[in-house]
């Protein structure tokens, strides 16, 4: 692997990481509710809910046959194998180019 190979992975992990993170931030902030309109994390919501919603929509339309009942949201866990195998995917491409 040739060092500018290196340096994309690294930054494609950098990105499928933080976008994990967000995920995980969606997760954590679906347990509390939306806050008010003049409080000051309406921002950091909006910015976790913008940034995981267009992804998880999709799923979550998707699994409402499978889960109907369910009363825990799967899409967030399908969404992150789904980018860990698209990571993954990504990453043998551009290592297998050379």
């Amino acid at each position: 692997m040739f060092a500018a190979d290196f340096g994309l992975v690294q930054v494609i992990r950098l990105v499928f990481w933080l976008y994990f993170l967000l995920i995980l931030a969606r997760c954590v902030l679906s347990w509390f509710r939306t806050p008010s309109y003049t409080s000051r994390w309406l921002p950091l919501w909006n910015l976790v809910y913008g940034a995981t919603e267009p992804a998880l929509a999709p799923i979550r339309r998707g699994l409402s046959r499978f889960t109907a009942g369910v009363p825990i949201d799967l899409s967030p866990f399908v969404l992150i194998l789904l980018l860990s195998i698209a990571e993954q995917i990504i990453i043998r491409l551009i290592v297998g180019m050379r």
